[in-house]
C-alpha cells in the first residue's frame, strides 16, 4: 500500500456510488449523478492509461514498437474483458430478444460505436469508450510517431485528433438528435472526455511544475462547482424532457463536466496512502468497483422486481439492493478478477506491473476506472 495515492481511490469509490445512486433514485435530481459518475471514470481511466503508456514508451526506448503495443493489450484485455464476458450472459438471459440479436455487437464492443445502444446490457456503453480508447490511442501514437519522428509530439498530435474530431462530430452530426442515446453514449462521440486525462499525465511527465500547481487545493471547489453546475444543467433539461436533444449547450456542458473532473483528479493524485478505516473502505470499493459497476443495473432490477418495488420506493429494498451488489462484486473481485490479474502478471511479467503502479500515481494504475464505468 506504500506506494498507493488514496486520492484516487477516493475519487473512483465516489463515481461508482455516483452511479449506484443515480440507478436508485433515478426520478430525482440525485438520478443525473450517473451522469457525473461516468465523467469521473473518464478522466481518470485516461490520466492512469496515459502514464502506463508513457512509462512503457520510457522502457522500450521512447519509441513505439509492436511487442509494446502487444503487451498494452493484452494487460489491458485481462483486465477489461473476462469480467465483461462474465455479467453479457446473465443479462442476455434475463434479456431474450437481445439474446437473439445482439449477441455479435456486444461480442465487438460495437454496440455503440457510431449508433445507439439498444436496451441490453445498457451500462456497458461507457465500457466500449474505454475499450476503443485502449485501441486508438496507442495506435495513433506509433502512426504518428511515424511521420513525426519524435514521441512528444506524436502524443501531442495523437491527444489533438482524439479531442477535437469527436468535438467536431458532436457540433456537425449531433445536434438535434437526443442528447443522451444519441451524443453521450455513442463512442466516436466521446473519446475527448478520456484525453483531458492524457493531458495531464502528459503533463505531469512532462511539465511537472505546471501539474504540482494543478496540484493544489484551489482547484478543488472549482472543480466540485463545475460538476455541480453540470449535473444541475442536465437535471433541469431532463426534467423538461425525458429524451430532450442535443444543442450547442449540450456540448459544451459535456466538455465542462470532463474539465471539471481534471480539475480535482491533481490534488487527489497526491493524497498518499494513509492507515484508517476510512482509506480501508474507499481502497474496497475502488477494487471491487469494476464488478460494482458490470453488476448493479441487473440485480438492482431484480431486487426490486422479486420485491414488488420496481420503482425503488422503498428504503428497504434499496439497501438490500445494494447489499447483494457489493456482496457479488467482492466475491466476483476475489474468486474471478484477482485470480485473472495475477496469471496476466505472472504471463506478461512482474517488472510491468511495477512499472505501471509507479507510473499512473501508484493508484493500482492497471486498473482503470472505467474498466469500473455508468
Amino acid at each position: 500500500m506504500g506506494q498507493r495515492k488514496i486520492g484516487l481511490d477516493y475519487l473512483r469509490a465516489a463515481a461508482i456510488l455516483c452511479v449506484l445512486i443515480a440507478h436508485t433514485a433515478k426520478e430525482t435530481l440525485l438520478g443525473s449523478l450517473g451522469f457525473i459518475g461516468v465523467e469521473i471514470f473518464f478522466v481518470l481511466s485516461g490520466y492512469l492509461i496515459g502514464g502506463i503508456l508513457l512509462s512503457s514508451y520510457a522502457r522500450h526506448g521512447e519509441a513505439p514498437s509492436w511487442p509494446m503495443l502487444r503487451e498494452f493489450w493484452v494487460r489491458r484485455w485481462l483486465r477489461t474483458v473476462p469480467n465483461y464476458f462474465l455479467f453479457l450472459p446473465a443479462f442476455m438471459i434475463a434479456d431474450y430478444y437481445g439474446l437473439r440479436r445482439g449477441l455479435a455487437l456486444y461480442a465487438t464492443f460495437t454496440q455503440n460505436l457510431a449508433w445507439p445502444i439498444g436496451n441490453l446490457f445498457g451500462i456497458s456503453w461507457s465500457l466500449t469508450v474505454e475499450e476503443w480508447f485502449y485501441v486508438l490511442l496507442p495506435l495513433l501514437v506509433a502512426l504518428w510517431y511515424r511521420v513525426l519522428g519524435q514521441l512528444k509530439s506524436a502524443l501531442i498530435a495523437t491527444v489533438l485528433v482524439l479531442f477535437f474530431i469527436p468535438l467536431f462530430l458532436k457540433l456537425t452530426v449531433c445536434l438535434g438528435h437526443p442528447f443522451d442515446a444519441g451524443m453521450r453514449k455513442v463512442v466516436v462521440f466521446r473519446l475527448d472526455s478520456l484525453m483531458w486525462g492524457v493531458a495531464l499525465a502528459m503533463t505531469q511527465r512532462y511539465r511537472p511544475e505546471i501539474f504540482r500547481r494543478l496540484s493544489s487545493a484551489f482547484w478543488v471547489p472549482v472543480g466540485l462547482a463545475g460538476m455541480a453546475l453540470t449535473l444541475w444543467w442536465v437535471w433541469v433539461r431532463y426534467r423538461q424532457e425525458h429524451a430532450f436533444p442535443a444543442t450547442l449547450g449540450g456540448v459544451l456542458v459535456l466538455s465542462c463536466a470532463s474539465l471539471a473532473c481534471a480539475l480535482v483528479l491533481p490534488y487527489c493524485s497526491s493524497i498518499p496512502w494513509k492507515r484508517s478505516v476510512l482509506n480501508r473502505c474507499a481502497y474496497y470499493v475502488s477494487v471491487w468497483s469494476y464488478s460494482i459497476y458490470l453488476s448493479h443495473d441487473l440485480i438492482i432490477w431484480k431486487v426490486g422486481s422479486r420485491l414488488g418495488d420496481p420503482n425503488l420506493r422503498n428504503p428497504l429494498v434499496i439497501a438490500i439492493a445494494w447489499a447483494l451488489t457489493f456482496a457479488i462484486s467482492a466475491a466476483v473481485y476475489y474468486s474471478f478478477e484477482s485470480p485473472i490479474l495475477r496469471w496476466r502478471d505472472g504471463m506478461t511479467g512482474r517488472r510491468s506491473r511495477l512499472i505501471e503502479l509507479t507510473a499512473a500515481a501508484a493508484c493500482d494504475g492497471a486498473r482503470s476506472p472505467l474498466e469500473i464505468p455508468n
